[in-house]
């Protein structure tokens, strides 16, 4: 039997070059906490390996805490669990089984012959980060986690989630081009396998922002957001982004009050933002519509 170890996806941008489950006597160690919050491709890929392949699935200490989040994630994770019957549970570096078979109701199984070994905060941050590993290569880089570690020790449990403040932690120390590098890797990540979907319901009045944006404001505003699969990216001028934060603040909000609101507005918004055309809003919302900023629902 030959073993895949899938812990950290890589490269993780790219999931077509993912190693396929190909064989039904292969087994694969997959991450139980990144199968709980993927979505896109990602999860589309390991529901994939459970469905055809044996599963060792390793557990890491976000599984020992408590809440209602906690609990979210416990339930999903036993969804994943019950989907194959030849799933196992491997506890990774720092979980105690005992408390992990209490967590999830089933009986933990360890297998001698697999020593799990986590990818580290490093490795993921060189995929979560690319354009920053690019900057300042992997011995900079290297350093500033140690520091960004010593600040949030909990970072290492689960790096999909503990990276997430590495970009203002970057800004704290005044690396500002650093920092508006990470930010723009992280939505992007984020917009590439957020668990939302988007759809559209064609001809509907009302709109919506597509559940997987993603909404970075540097020296300019700049979205992120998945449209079939694939992430793509747009810097708005300030009509757009009005209508953003209208959309944002009212979800489901018709088209028309949209507008009405807009122009209600226009007066306000010249004085300070310029002056704009009598059709500027109407074909700024049609455009965000066709590129599927927003949504018909």
């Amino acid at each position: 039997m030959s073993v895949v170890d899938f812990l950290l996806p890589s490269p993780l941008r790219r999931p077509d070059l993912w190693p396929k489950p190909k064989f039904s006597n292969q087994a694969w160690l997959l991450p139980l906490d990144l199968a709980t919050v993927s979505g896109g491709a990602l999860r589309a890929h390991l529901e994939e390996i459970n469905e055809r392949c044996e599963v060792f699935w390793v557990l890491s200490r976000v599984f020992l805490g408590s809440g209602v989040s906690h609990e979210i994630r416990l339930r999903e994770a036993d969804d994943w669990i019950k989907k194959n019957s030849r799933s196992k549970l491997l506890a990774g570096p720092g979980v105690s089984p005992l408390l992990a078979v209490g967590s999830l109701g089933r009986e933990l199984e360890l297998v001698d012959s697999f020593s799990v070994s986590p990818p580290g905060l490093f490795n993921w941050a060189k995929e979560i980060y690319p354009s920053v590993l690019t900057e300042i290569g992997e011995l900079k880089l290297k350093s500033h986690l140690n520091d960004y570690e010593k600040a949030m020790p909990e970072a290492g449990d689960f790096p999909w989630e503990g990276l997430r403040f590495f970009s203002g932690f970057l800004r704290q120390r005044r690396q500002n081009s650093l920092a508006a590098a990470a930010a723009r890797d992280w939505a992007y990540l984020q917009a590439l396998y957020s668990p939302q979907e988007e759809r559209t319901i064609h001809g509907g009045q009302r709109v919506m922002l597509n559940p997987t944006l993603q909404i970075v404001k540097l020296d300019a505003v700049e979205l992120f957001f998945r449209v079939a699969g694939q992430v793509q990216t747009k810097t708005v001028d300030w009509i757009e982004g009005y209508l953003i934060d209208e959309v944002s603040e009212a979800p489901r909000t018709s088209i028309h009050q949209l507008l009405e609101h807009a122009e209600n507005e226009r007066s306000n918004l010249e004085r300070t933002l310029g002056s704009v055309g009598s059709s500027a809003f109407s074909d700024a919302l049609e455009g965000l519509i066709q590129l599927k900023v927003f949504v018909r629902c």
